[in-house]
This record gives structure tokens, C-alpha cells and sequence, in this order.
């Protein structure tokens, strides 16, 4: 096949070997631009006869569409449609990445960020260039106007404004100022109340011996924003125009203070780059997508704004602006409308977290769980991050202190759980949702509140208007009226009812009033909590509901119980039992009634009073098997993913003895390492619920498999605290079970999770017990990693020979049972040990002998561990150039691996030996190195290391 590419950054275009493919008519346009904008996805018939037709589509519509796609096939000609093939109920365009400019750019943008992630700034700006170069215009400019081209249009408008920062990012780290003048000029004539832009052009003028024109951009900013705003320029901005008035020379190292020198050409492209430097750099960027439907407000708008100038004047010393009201009055729309329009006064971004405060299936999050999604936005390592609340608390004060941030804590269940999340710096605008009243952040944190009532009637016809379209409304007033009565005035409600209006369009609108009051009478549920109002939006959701085929309500109610925040299409499946395809329809059909929301990913998710609805949709429906049957395949579909990534991310573990799957469920494919820590981290939410719900359920031997399966990535990632939760409820079940094998495991992962903690005492007893049944169960394999784990409690506790005497036992057992992955760990732990004992033959034979085994069992990791106990021989028996050659290979290795806080200590070490050698040059690169990758850490060890290199400079 020749040469084709696709067109939608710009008016639609199409080509084949180089020449241009005429499509014409507005339907073929139409249709090929929806396929584009869902290649590689199968686009349902539905959608795309709601994409061709916006008004009552023709009586044979189907076979209408099929004519439109035959005719499509015939434009582009034999060899171009073979790629526009049928999939279930629908159609399928496949193209590879060069061959449609939007799949182009996004990786190309992807691979942009990360060569900055990796301080590679050439690459990164070379990258987004590139990215850049794809655009020809405004996305799809000249297609008939549909809401999905325009929310596209909108979507990649804002992915460009994204790599057109990274690539101005990339510039000014490159030294680049004369290049930035003109492109930031461009983005600031589109986004003229964007201060975080103007500063960067104040910034590019000045650094270009420009100090007049950037002083200049400071007085028409101000200028700007005092005519349109009534407000002055932010305290960044302000500041910044300070220190130009006084030639500042120390701006030239303005955000750029971490960057590792060009001609450094041993380090300028590490990996730790990215560590050391992202808590600096890093601007997250979280805010949801703007609210299409969006009316009124006006009132609550302004006094938004009001609090806002005021807090930017000084005048009050809070921060924090609470909503409150009932559910789907509109509270998280407002919020995010609102912060979209201020956004540009928080150069240092935006932060969003949904707390689930009233979701009916997995509880409210965890202040600790919404810290470390914000700490890790903010650029830091997950390793680094500490286990216990407070200390996130401090470190994300410590990490906030001085930006000017704006952060969005959405559906907040209590003061309690905001409290940790308010940032320590003055500069961050903190504005939290809420269903109630937060009495105690306005007490006792100053908070301003603002109560959100439900829409006005006038409104409420406003957003009908919009949704409906103005000429539908007009004819049908009264009815409108009506709707909005029945539907409480309430966002929520109303959006579900025009969703269900849109769907028939050619039907009165008195009709479809007529059946919600029909609704409301026959399903007058029992109030949620929100009060009266929640009862006519449950008359709407029943109303909505009732439209549903069959499969889709049962999906709808089976929704209902999954503990996740959000679901993926695949879990979908598998909960459902009917297949992807099957399942991918029915996932539509509610996403377009409004009952769901369609993420990236893809994942859905609805509004928690739509979850609680399903849920108790399921006891008038379901019968207890049939319900049993749904979760159990769901329960299967993850414990058998799981397991399955849990081995790619660690190769040395024995799999455990699952049970069959159940009729239905079907498990991702983790083909690799990547795509494990991916996938758990996607649903790494959803499987901490599973457990919880896991064991409420009795499904003891899922409550106790997959936590030994979700173990090890969250050790990796730190989160010690959450093995402790899982691994307790994986104890309670394996004792229901009276299963020794599974209380062995439990014991185990346990007792390691609560050394990491410092709870040695209770650690080392979890521990026992565990080798206790391992010795009853004669498993030598596992009592030889037991073995290992408590040798490195007693290691951390400077017992060298008791940890000397449980590494050689492990060792012992490793060889008996032929177990060279854990050959290799326990010999690098003898190894270790015999160093610290001064036993230097020793030490160095066991290490290098675990080096070997590691190599031929491909277990970099223990291989990294090992080189870095060898430089320490080394380093003893004052063979300073070996020693250094090991630790620097140690460093590489553990750098590779993104084992940052191991790198640094390699490179602590292999300066102490340039030190001992008398390379005063070596050791200082050396602790310069780890310095910058424990600062990107915010790592305690830093200060100290940053005294010793002030020193070993004086002595220089």
C-alpha cells in the first residue's frame, strides 16, 4: 500500500501517495472526520447516525449510513478503504501513527515531555517543533458545526497551547531568549489575561538585553488587566517586575537554577535530571475540561471574583473559598468554569482531586491518597514520598511554600479531610466543594463560603435553550417550564432530560413531559440525603433508565456496586459478561442518556447520585446469584491481570495457584514491565477497594490473592501504609480459610511493610510467624526471601550479625532448592554483612558472585544492589579504582532503573572514594551528581551532602 496520511489539525484533509483526496459533500465529511477523530476505535452506528444527522434521521437510517460509507470506501479509492473495515454494530478506521497528524503530534508531544523530564532540552525543543509543524489551521474549520468537532477542536487547541509552553520551556532553558519574543507575543494575543505568559516575555526581554520593552510589557499588562478586570497584577508578576527595575543578574538563573551544565557532557542527559529538578519545573496542569452548557451564575461568579481580588489585594489573609449545596446543583461546573476563566493568574498551575466525599460504594478519599497525587504532580518521586499523613502534609507544604497555585478540592466529605490539603503558602487560592456546609474550615481557616441553591427558572430555560436549540424551546414554552420544574431546577437532572429529548427529536416536548410526570408519581424513591429536591432527580433518573435496552440497565445497575472511582472498558466487559464489543455498545447507550461519563482511557465514570441510584437498583432487580456472578467475574478479571503484572514487575516471585476463571471474565494481556506499572496505576485505586470489598463479601481467597499481587508495586512506590490496610484484610481471610499457605504470604508482605515503617518490633513478629508456617508448610523458597527480610530489619538496625546469620540461612535454602534469584539477593546481603564486619575476601567473593547470578537471571535490581556492596569492598581494601568503577556502574544501573534515592547513595559513596583516592575533582562531581538527584527528591540526606561539597570546595 502506498504512502497515506489524514488531516484534522486544519481543514479535513486526505492523501495518497503524496496526492491530495478529493472528499466532498458535507455527509462524507462528516462521516470520515468522526472516524479520524476515533481511529484505531470502533465508532458505533448509533453515534455516527447522530453524527450525519442532527435532525430526525431518515426512516432506513442504517442502511442509509451504509450507503454513506460505501461511497466513503469508493472516494478513497481500493487500497485506502481497506483500512475503514466493520466492526460489531459499527465501523473501524485503522491507521498507524504517521498516518494521521493528531496521533502524530500527540506523541510527538508525549515524546517532548519526556526529554524535559530528562533535562534533554535540544530534544525536547526539536520534538515540539515538530508537533507544532503538524498544525494547518483551526482543527476541522470546515466541517458543518457539530458538538463533537467542536469539543475536539477544543480539546486540541488546548494539547497545542501545551506544546507550545514545552517547546517555549525547552527555549529558555536552552539559553534561547532571542527566539522567545515572538511566539510568546502570539500566545499572549490569544490569551491576553494569561500573567504567567507576560511574565515569561518580561523575563525572555530582559534576559535578551531587552530591560525597556519588558518593563514596557509590565505597564500595558497592568494596564489591561485594571481596565477589563478592575484588578492588579499578581505578587509574581509584581515581584518579577521589581527585580527587572533593578537588573536583577541573578534572573538569569530564574527557573533554569537546576539545570545541568551543556558542556557537562557526563551528565547533561542523565535520567536523574528529571528528579532533580522536576519539583522545581513541574507545573501541573489538572484542571477538567470546561463546562460546554454552562449559563448563568452571574451572582455567584462575581462574588467569586470578589473574594479572589480581595486575596490578591491583601485585604484578607484567606485563601480558601468553599461551595457548598446539594447534589448536582452545579457546584464542581461552577468551580471549574470559574477557575478556567482565572487560571492564568497561577503560573505555578493548577491541582485538581475529586475527594469522592458521598460516594455510596468506596467511601471518601484519603487525605494521604489526594497528597500523593498532588506531591507526585508537583515532580516528585514516588519513592520519596513518605507513608504517614502528616508527613505528606508538610512535605506538600514545604512543596507549595511560595507559588501561586490554584487548587481544586472537589466533593469534600468534611473539614477533617480538606484540612491536610491546604497548601502553606498565601500565594495558592484553595476552592473546595462540598455537599455540606464546612463550618469548621470557616471558623477555625478563614474560609469564605459561598452556598449554591439550584438554578433560577430563568436559567433553567437558559440551559434547555442551549441544549435543545432555541427554535425547539420557542414553540414549546410552557413545556419547557414544566421540564425545568420536574427536573428540581438542578443541573444534573436537567442535562439527563435533554440528553433524552435530543434522542427523539422529532417528538413535542410536552409528550416527554408528560412521561417524567408519569415518572414521578409511579417512582417516588425515598429521599437521598440532599433532601426534596434529590427526590424529583430520581424521578429523572428512573425516567432515563426506563429508555434503556435491557443490557444496558442491567450494566447500568451492575455499575452500581464496583467499588472504583471509575471503571475500565475492559473491567467493563468482564463485570457485564457479554463481551467487549457487546459491552463497548451498551458503554455508548449510557454515556449518550447521560447516565455515564466517558473518560480518557477509555474509563467512565457518573456522578455519585447516579452510583447510589444503580445501587439500589440492584436489590429490586438482581437476584443474589446473578449479582454474586457479576462481581465474582469482575473480582477474576482484576486478580488475574494483577497477577499477571505482579510477575512482570518482579521476575523472582513464584506465582501463586489461582483458581479458574469464571464464565465470562477475561483478563487484560500485561505483555511487559511497562505495561504492568500502567496498568496499576490506572486502576490502582479501584484494586484498593476491591480488597476492602473483598473481604466484606467473603471472597476470601481473592481478599488474600490480590493483595500478595498489588504488594510489590506498592512497595516500589512507597506506600507502605496501604500494603499494611490490604495485607490485614488478606490475614482476616486466609484465617477464615484456615489456608497456611495464604497466611504465610500475609504475615510476610506484612512484616515488611511495617519495617519499612520503622515498627520493627511488630514487623520482626510478622515476620516469625510467616517463616513459622513456611518451616510447617516445608516452602524453602519462601523461607529463604523470610530469611531476607529479616536480615535487612536487623541490617537497618546496625545488628550486623544476627542480619549476617539470617542472610547466610537464606542462602543456605536458596542453594538447596536451586533458587538463583534468590541466590543472588541473599549473597549480596551476606556479602554486606561481611563488609560491615570487616570480612573484606569474603564480601567481595559473595558479591561478585551475586553479580554473576544476577546477570545470567537478568535481575538487574539485585545486580545494581551488588555492584554498589562490591565498590565497598573495594573501597575498604583501598582499591579506590575498582571501587569507583563499581559504584559508578552501580549508579548507571540504579539510574536506569529509575532507583533514584539508590543512585544517589552509589554516588554519596564513589565521591568518599575519589575523596580517599585524592580526586578532589572526582568526588565533587560524584556528590554534585546525587545533590541534585536528592534535591529533586527533597530528600533529608541533602543538606548534609550540600555542607560537605561547600566544604570540599573551600579546600580546594
Amino acid at each position: 500500500m502506498g504512502k497515506l496520511w489524514f488531516g484534522v489539525l486544519g481543514p479535513l484533509a486526505a492523501q495518497h501517495n503524496g496526492a491530495a483526496i478529493p472528499v466532498v459533500g458535507d455527509r462524507r465529511r462528516v462521516l470520515l472526520a468522526t472516524l479520524l477523530l476515533h481511529a484505531g476505535t470502533p465508532v458505533s452506528t448509533d453515534r455516527l447516525i447522530d453524527a450525519l444527522w442532527t435532525g430526525e434521521p431518515p426512516r432506513l437510517a442504517r442502511q442509509a449510513l451504509h450507503n454513506q460509507v460505501k461511497r466513503l470506501r469508493d472516494v478513497l479509492g481500493d487500497e485506502v478503504a481497506s483500512r475503514l473495515g466493520t466492526a460489531a454494530d459499527g465501523y473501524l478506521l485503522d491507521l498507524a501513527e504517521e498516518e494521521l497528524d493528531t496521533r502524530r503530534f500527540a506523541a510527538l508531544e508525549s515524546a517532548g515531555r519526556k526529554a524535559a523530564d530528562a533535562a534533554d532540552w535540544e530534544r525536547a525543543a526539536d520534538l515540539s517543533t515538530e508537533a507544532l509543524s503538524l498544525w494547518r489551521g483551526e482543527p476541522l474549520s470546515d466541517l458543518p458545526d457539530r458538538s463533537e468537532f467542536t469539543d475536539a477542536a477544543e480539546h486540541w487547541r488546548a494539547r497545542r497551547l501545551q506544546a507550545e509552553r514545552l517547546r517555549l520551556d525547552a527555549l529558555h532553558h536552552l539559553g534561547r531568549h532571542a527566539d522567545l519574543p515572538g511566539p510568546l507575543a502570539k500566545l499572549i494575543r490569544e490569551h491576553p489575561l494569561d500573567e504567567g505568559l507576560r511574565g515569561q516575555l518580561m523575563l525572555a526581554l530582559f534576559l535578551g538585553n531587552r530591560q525597556a520593552e519588558a518593563l514596557a510589557v509590565f505597564d500595558e499588562t497592568r494596564r489591561i488587566l485594571v481596565d477589563q478586570l478592575g484588578i492588579e497584577p499578581g505578587p509574581e508578576l509584581r515581584r518579577l517586575h521589581q527585580r527587572i527595575l533593578r537588573a536583577d543578574s541573578t534572573l538569569a538563573l530564574h527557573r533554569t537554577s537546576t539545570v545541568v551544565s551543556r558542556s557537562d557532557a557526563t551528565t547533561s542527559k542523565r535520567p536523574e535530571a528529571s528528579a532533580a529538578t522536576a519539583a522545581d519545573r513541574s507545573v501541573p496542569q489538572q484542571l477538567p475540561a470546561t463546562i460546554r452548557h454552562f449559563v448563568g451564575r452571574t451572582d455567584q461568579l462575581e462574588a467569586l471574583e470578589a473574594v479572589s481580588r480581595a486575596e490578591r489585594s491583601g485585604e484578607h489573609a484567606s485563601t480558601v473559598l468553599t461551595i457548598d449545596g446539594t447534589a448536582g446543583v452545579g457546584k464542581t461546573a461552577l468551580a471549574v468554569h470559574w477557575a478556567h476563566r482565572v487560571a492564568g493568574r497561577f503560573p505555578d498551575g493548577q491541582l485538581y482531586t475529586n475527594l469522592r466525599g458521598f460516594d455510596p460504594s468506596s467511601g471518601p478519599a484519603a487525605p494521604a491518597e489526594a497528597l500523593h497525587r498532588f506531591l507526585t504532580a508537583l515532580g516528585f518521586a514516588s519513592q520519596r514520598i513518605p507513608a504517614g499523613l502528616e508527613e505528606r502534609a508538610a512535605l506538600y507544604r514545604s512543596a507549595t511554600a511560595g507559588r501561586r497555585m490554584l487548587i481544586i478540592l472537589d466533593n469534600a466529605h468534611d473539614a477533617e479531610q480538606v484540612r491536610p490539603l491546604l497548601p502553606g503558602s498565601s500565594g495558592c487560592l484553595v476552592l473546595v466543594t462540598s455537599r455540606v456546609r464546612l463550618a469548621g474550615l470557616v471558623a477555625s481557616d478563614g474560609a469564605q463560603p459561598l452556598a449554591l441553591d439550584r438554578l433560577t427558572a430563568e436559567e433553567a430555560r437558559q440551559l434547555l435553550d442551549r441544549r435543545l436549540g432555541p427554535e425547539r424551546t420557542a414553540d414549546e414554552a410552557a413545556a419547557v417550564e414544566q421540564l425545568a420544574q420536574l427536573c428540581a431546577r438542578l443541573p444534573l437532572a436537567l442535562n439527563i432530560t435533554a440528553a433524552r429529548a435530543l434522542t427523539e427529536p422529532g417528538r413535542p416536548l410536552a409528550e416527554l413531559t408528560a412521561d417524567l410526570q408519569e415518572a414521578s408519581g409511579r417512582d417516588r424513591l425515598d429521599a437521598f440525603s440532599a433532601g426534596d429536591a434529590a427526590t424529583d432527580v430520581r424521578a429523572v433518573f428512573s425516567w432515563s433508565y426506563r429508555k434503556l435496552s435491557a443490557d444496558a440497565a442491567m450494566l447500568f445497575r451492575l455499575l452500581g456496586g464496583h467499588p472504583g472511582p471509575d471503571i475500565s472498558e475492559a473491567a467493563a466487559a468482564s463485570l457485564s459478561g457479554r463481551g467487549p464489543a457487546a459491552t463497548r455498545r451498551l458503554l455508548d447507550e449510557l454515556v449518550h442518556a447521560h447516565l455515564l461519563s466517558r473518560l480518557p482511557g477509555p474509563r467512565y465514570t457518573f456522578h455519585d447520585l447516579l452510583r447510589a441510584y444503580a445501587a439500589e437498583l440492584v436489590a429490586e432487580y438482581e437476584d443474589e446469584d446473578e449479582w454474586r456472578a457479576a462481581m465474582l467475574r469482575a473480582h477474576d478479571h482484576y486478580l488475574h491481570t494483577a497477577h499477571q503484572a505482579a510477575l512482570h514487575i518482579s521476575a523472582g516471585r513464584t506465582a501463586l495457584a489461582l483458581g479458574d476463571l469464571q464464565p465470562g471474565a477475561l483478563p487484560e494481556d500485561i505483555p511487559d514491565g511497562e505495561r504492568a506499572h500502567a496498568w496499576f496505576e490506572a486502576e490502582h485505586a479501584v484494586l484498593i477497594g476491591l480488597v476492602e470489598q473483598a473481604g466484606r463479601a467473603g471472597l476470601d481467597v481473592h481478599a488474600w490473592q490480590l493483595p500478595w499481587s498489588v504488594a510489590e508495586y506498592l512497595d516500589r512506590l512507597g506506600r507502605f501504609a496501604e500494603i499494611v490496610a490490604t495485607q490485614r484484610t488478606a490475614m482476616a481471610a486466609a484465617d477464615r480459610l484456615g489456608d497456611r499457605v495464604a497466611q504465610a504470604h500475609a504475615f510476610g508482605s506484612l512484616g515488611r511493610a511495617l519495617v519499612q515503617l520503622g515498627e520493627h518490633q511488630e514487623g520482626l513478629e510478622q515476620l516469625t510467624r510467616s517463616l513459622e508456617m513456611q518451616r510447617e508448610l516445608g516452602d524453602e523458597p519462601q523461607q529463604a526471601l523470610t530469611h531476607t527480610a529479616i536480615a535487612h530489619m536487623h541490617a537497618m538496625r546496625g545488628e550486623h550479625k544476627d542480619a549476617l546469620q539470617h542472610g547466610e540461612l537464606a542462602l543456605e535454602l536458596c542453594r538447596r532448592t536451586g533458587h538463583l534469584s534468590g541466590q543472588s539477593i541473599a549473597l549480596n546481603v551476606v556479602g554486606w554483612c561481611h563488609t560491615q564486619l570487616g570480612e573484606y575476601d569474603k564480601a567481595r567473593e559473595c558479591c561478585r558472585e551475586s553479580i554473576e547470578l544476577s546477570r545470567t537471571m537478568g535481575n538487574r535490581t539485585a545486580e545494581g544492589a551488588a555492584l554498589d556492596s562490591l565498590g565497598e569492598v573495594h573501597h575498604h581494601l583501598g582499591a579506590f579504582a575498582e571501587a569507583a568503577d563499581s559504584y559508578r556502574q552501580a549508579a548507571d544501573l540504579r539510574l536506569e532503573l529509575r532507583h533514584f534515592q539508590h543512585a544517589a547513595a552509589s554516588l554519596t559513596r564513589l565521591g568518599e572514594t575519589g575523596i580517599a583516592a585524592g580526586d578532589l575533582a572526582a568526588a565533587r562531581r560524584a556528590w554534585a551528581e546525587a545533590l541534585a538527584i536528592l534535591d529533586g527528591l527533597d530528600h533529608p540526606d541533602a543538606a548534609a551532602l550540600r555542607t560537605r561539597l561547600r566544604d570540599l570546595a573551600s579546600e580546594a
